[in-house]
């Protein structure tokens, strides 16, 4: 009977913990960090990083991550506004490594990339990123 009392205990606190992920999952905006990802990119680069579409998250033993309508500023003398367009990018990465903080990228998709690389009259090429 004990034996029993404590099965029935376990499954109840596994069954709550795997609704309340399921809760956070199905809330969870990834949309709402779409600054914070700007702001990390152009502080890397020292370029702006204009995401157009919505960012949509896909939890499962291999976490991916779609971005949409993905641009990338060019150098302020360049003959266009974005150095790269991307039409749709998809990264999808290792879960247990992201869980002790380490990123391994085990698929990356991209579709509808445009990429503009030019010098100026100083010889001087639009693909040397600044940053802090």
């Amino acid at each position: 009977m004990r034996v029993k009392s404590i099965l029935l205990a376990v499954a109840g606190v596994i069954a709550i913990a795997i609704a309340g992920a399921a809760i956070v999952l199905a809330t969870f905006d990834a949309d709402r960090y779409r600054p914070e990802i700007a702001a990390a990119f152009a502080a890397a680069t020292a370029r702006e990083l204009t995401l157009g579409g919505p960012i949509k998250l896909a939890i499962s033993l291999t976490p991916a991550i779609e971005l949409r309508d993905v641009k990338v500023a060019n150098a302020p003398w360049d003959s266009r506004l974005d150095m790269v367009r991307v039409a749709r990018v998809a990264v999808a990465a290792e879960l247990l490594p992201l869980l002790s903080g380490q990123i391994c990228v085990t698929k990356v998709s991209v579709e509808g990339l445009d990429v503009l690389l030019e010098t100026n009259a100083k010889g001087e090429p639009n693909w040397l990123l600044g940053g802090a």
